[in-house]
């Protein structure tokens, strides 16, 4: 049977090497304040779909409701049309006009 054979490894730490291959304090605020940045509009991105989607919600609401409203004046005219013939009728007296 073969023994496991344990080396010892020596870890070495050059300070100046660690020092080279990191980017300066300054250098890593840039990139982090980046970063934030980037998460903050993303957040106002998704924010703003939200609205988009309950005001695009709403205004067809408001549409349906604008046509229902429509449909059913319609239905009214024809009904008085139908009473008092092709008449005009003034819409802050009720005085009927042209018959």
């Amino acid at each position: 049977m073969a023994k496991n054979q344990v080396k010892d490894v020596e870890i070495v730490q050059d300070v100046e090497s660690t020092e080279a291959n990191k980017v300066t304090q300054e250098e890593l605020q840039s990139i982090q304040d980046a970063e934030r940045q980037i998460q903050d509009v993303t957040y106002k991105l998704g924010d703003l779909q939200l609205v988009k989607f309950n005001v695009e919600k709403n205004e067809e609401s408001l549409k349906e409701q604008f046509q229902s409203i429509i449909d059913s004046r319609n239905t009214l005219v024809n009904d008085l049309k139908e009473k008092y013939g092709d008449v005009s009728i003034d819409k802050n007296t009720g005085e009927i006009k042209g018959e």
